[in-house]
């Protein structure tokens, strides 16, 4: 690394002694710093996660379509840290709706979440994020807020066009280059300004201070951006005039230090100046990396100024992280530049097989690189007229570089990436109102031991409890003897721990799998005693929903009306949603069955009823809850084992605000963890009672009643379950379905039917030969301009994204 370095204060025959003795303090504090950095990504090993959508926006009875990248934060190579990533569909109640377990392989892994039709229109969120983020702060997990519309809901659209109704506030940020404003140094300081229910945040400001003197004023960007040059007094205060709004600007201190940058678009090199008032910057460094990976350090031979030039070619794409320390290693300023954006040039190319394609024809496209070489990519294909995408919106490039290591939401990221003059001067606004919070200095010079909470393995794990089966109390030390079919795991051993619990882990189970679990002890090393166990299931608790912004999110007027057309189709040429097709039956009498279980209930008929031995294949559903998102009219929102059941009836669809549903188990009222744990293995039928039908269990019935009838509850019910088994359905690793996409090549039944797609193609697993991929598919009954979005990464750890499109007529 080269750089320039300009002692001032000294005299010239000083010079050569000065050097000696500083390239000696260099080459202890560029050992010592790039140690501690180099054992901060060696142990901590951050991770990020981004997800790549087919849509900005979605409809109820669609599905989501969704590629995952999982990188290393600091080199944004493939993940070798976890396997397994989850991805929860939240709703504005901060309820997780859905929720999808992945297995990892090479950094990627994709999946869909299938819309229900009983979704409430409105704004949702999708977050992503691995086990071993969570031993880091949860803001940089992933999250996409979106909105989700229901065409049977007038409502929906009716939300969609009308502002939110929220309170005015604007909020006035000042930040000091370097941290502080400090007594006589001439400081640039930053302005951010934000609010809600504020549209505009291009304003005009004044500082002015304890005397009533005016500073000096400023203009903000469209952005809410600003910033201003003073020279701070110590005997003096300062606030800003904003329209008929005061704000105050930071305290001034009497001594400090600060870190000045001078960089332009079209400068080649980056000028760094330490200044101080009554602090000895003597022996203090000045530490420069880039997500954690060291770049270089510089030790200070002056008392109170230093500057150093970098070429910015020698300081790579993404935010630069600047901090000078005192001799005593307390750091004493802090700056971030982002010197080298990504610009707009060679990379990936997308080539059509043709300028413009007819109706229901073959479409081809080649995806490929000039020079880089790829390591996955993803596509999507939608029609202009109906995508809300930003202009400047969030993509996989912006994303990682930029938006992934700063705290809060970045408008219009993909504009400090245009490389223009404006671009840029923003750029490094954002870096200057933006603190860091990915990395933590403090815990590396406090040498605190990195001890994570929670461990990635290299597969799922399954816990829980082994306990007397007819009184519950702890069995001492049983051992588990588990049966996995599937994956030809027979008779695995496990010991327990002395209260009963036992966890196994790093399972690769691919989809719903049944388990058998065993209890027993051994007796003279050989002989299997099985003991009357109760397996009580333990799911370790989801992250806290800390974030979600309820702002209205944009959806086109023309995807609305495609939503109509295409519910006008659906009704059309199929059966309404909430239909179910029977063969005409005509009932003369109640079977014996049924008339048993009639006896068993206090009420005349149910809502709706399930009688287990009328499936006759169970495989699929893992818990009750999973029989229960059968019914018509019945919601089950969470997931395992936090779920709840809302049922249309008294409760309005929209109101969230009830109790929910009660349960009562062979007629004895319970809590839903009670239903949750019950093997619908052992279940005999389900009743729902809805509206009127549920009044027979009064205020309890207000929000509708589910009643579970086990055999085990069933008169003179003879014990069928062998001593000690307990087998129930794991839902395993999300197995991805195939996006559908018709081929007309060969003339079908069901082509009669109207084509037109909200995405016209998804492709998440691009596979590349000689750095280059295509995909082909076929186009639909709508004509116009279709975009084409190509995200992915390169091999060398550089994200890209292209956008370009076709013409269908």
């Amino acid at each position: 690394m080269e750089y320039n370095l300009y002692i001032y204060s000294m005299n010239i025959k000083y010079l050569y002694f000065f050097l000696l003795l500083f390239n000696i303090f260099y080459v202890h504090a560029q050992s010592q710093y790039k140690e501690e950095l180099e054992r901060f990504i060696i142990e901590e090993k951050q991770e990020k996660v981004y997800l790549h959508f087919d849509k900005p926006h979605y409809a109820v009875g669609e599905d989501l379509w969704f590629k995952a990248y999982v990188t290393n934060a600091t080199t944004h190579q493939p993940t070798i840290v976890s396997s397994t990533l989850y991805v929860e569909l939240i709703s504005r109640e901060k309820i997780i709706v859905d929720s999808l377990t992945l297995f990892i392989e090479d950094g990627t892994t994709h999946g869909s979440f299938s819309l229900k039709q009983d979704l409430v229109p409105g704004n949702y969120q999708v977050r992503a994020y691995t086990e071993w983020m969570r031993n880091n702060d949860e803001d940089f997990f992933y999250r996409r807020d979106f909105m989700i519309i229901n065409p049977s809901f007038d409502e929906s659209f009716n939300a969609i066009q009308k502002e939110v109704a929220v309170k005015k506030r604007r909020v006035v940020d000042f930040l000091p280059e370097g941290g502080d404003l400090i007594d006589s140094l001439l400081t640039k300081v930053a302005v951010k300004i934000t609010g809600t229910g504020i549209k505009n945040l291009q304003v005009n400001g004044i500082i002015i201070n304890n005397k009533g003197e005016k500073v000096v004023d400023f203009e903000s960007d469209d952005l809410g951006y600003a910033f201003f040059f003073m020279t701070p007094k110590i005997e003096e205060s300062y606030l800003a005039l904003i329209e008929q709004d005061t704000f105050y600007l930071p305290a001034v201190k009497k001594a400090g230090a600060l870190i000045r940058v001078i960089h332009s678009h079209t400068s080649d090199d980056v000028h760094i100046t330490v200044l101080s008032r009554k602090v000895d910057l003597k022996d203090g460094t000045l530490v420069i990396h880039r997500r954690g990976q060291f770049l270089f350090s510089q030790k200070c031979p002056n008392n109170t100024v230093m500057v150093i030039r970098i070429k910015k070619s020698q300081l790579e794409t993404g935010i630069i992280h600047l901090t000078f320390f005192d001799k005593n290693r307390i750091p004493l300023s802090e700056r971030l530049i982002f010197p080298n954006p990504p610009l707009n040039g060679p990379g990936v190319t997308i080539t059509p097989g043709r300028d413009v394609y007819g109706k229901r024809s073959r479409v081809s496209l080649e995806i490929s690189s000039e020079s880089d070489t790829i390591n996955s990519a993803s596509i999507t294909i939608n029609p202009r007229a109906e995508s809300s995408y930003e202009k400047y919106g969030e993509n996989i490039e912006n994303y990682l570089l930029l938006n992934s290591d700063l705290r809060g939401k970045i408008e219009s990221a993909g504009f400090y990436f245009t490389g223009t003059k404006e671009a840029y001067k923003a750029l490094d606004l954002l870096m200057l109102t933006h603190g860091w919070s990915r990395f933590n200095w403090s815990s590396l010079l406090d040498s605190i031991d990195f001890t994570p909470k929670y461990l990635p393995g290299v597969g799922l794990k399954i816990r829980g409890k082994a306990t007397n089966y007819y009184n519950d109390k702890n069995l001492k030390e049983p051992l588990i003897g588990m049966t996995i079919p599937s994956i030809g795991v027979l008779d695995e051993t496990f010991s327990t721990n002395e209260d009963g619990t036992f966890q196994v882990v790093d399972l690769k189970l691919m989809d719903s799998t049944i388990i058998y679990i065993q209890v027993y002890k051994e007796k003279n090393g050989e002989t299997k005693k099985y003991l009357n166990a109760k397996i009580q299931l333990e799911y370790p608790p989801r992250p806290g929903i800390t974030y979600f912004s309820n702002n209205k999110s944009d959806v086109t007027l023309g995807y609305i009306e495609k939503i109509k057309k295409l519910k006008k189709i659906s009704e059309a040429y199929f059966l309404d949603d909430q239909t179910i097709e029977l063969e005409e039956v005509v009932v003369t009498e109640k079977s014996f069955e049924q008339d048993e279980m009639d006896k068993r209930t206090l009420y005349t008929e149910p809502s709706n009823r399930i009688i287990m031995d009328s499936l006759g294949f169970t495989l699929g559903y893992q818990t009750v809850f999973d029989l229960l998102r059968m019914i018509p009219g019945v919601m089950v929102l969470g997931t395992f084992p936090n779920e709840s059941v809302q049922i249309r009836g008294f409760a309005s669809i929209a109101n969230f605000d009830n109790s929910g549903a009660t349960f009562l188990l062979d007629g004895i009222v319970v809590d839903s963890e009670a239903i949750q744990t019950i093997p619908i293995q052992d279940v005999e039928f389900i009743d729902v009672l809805k509206g009127p039908n549920a009044a027979i269990y009064g205020t309890r019935g207000a929000f509708g009643v589910v009643l579970v009838y086990t055999k085990r509850g069933r008169p003179n019910y003879q014990e069928e379950r062998p001593t000690g088994l307990f087998a129930f359905t794991h839902p395993g690793y999300h197995k991805a379905k195939e996006f559908y996409s018709p081929q007309y090549d060969i003339v079908r039944e069901e082509h009669i039917i109207p084509d037109f797609r909200t995405t016209l193609h998804w492709d998440p697993g691009l596979e590349f030969e000689n750095n280059c991929a295509e995909t082909t598919f076929y186009s639909s009954d709508q004509t116009g301009n279709f975009v084409i979005r190509v995200e992915g990464m390169f091999t060398n750890g550089k994200p890209f994204f292209k956008e370009s499109s076709i013409n269908v007529e």
